[in-house]
């Protein structure tokens, strides 16, 4: 699921240009969503992108930080 999920994500046109600006899913609960985002952020980091991570609760985005870094 991640793989087509992504896939999309990193969509270029013929000029090289991503296709989408703006990128949402829905998925039930529990089902993959935080994999998705901790790939997506992965491969900024790796590509120099500045990435940031926003949630509702401080504690969601440092747990994310976290994991990121234990990547």
């Amino acid at each position: 699921m991640a793989n087509n999920l992504t896939k999309h994500i990193y969509a270029v046109n013929k000029d090289g240009l991503w296709v989408h600006t703006k990128f949402g899913y829905s998925l039930s609960r529990r089902n993959g969503k935080n994999e998705v985002v901790a790939i997506r952020e992965m491969q900024g980091l790796l590509d120099g992108e500045q990435i940031l991570h926003t949630a509702h609760r401080t504690t969601a985005s440092h747990t994310a930080w976290e994991r990121l870094c234990g990547l």
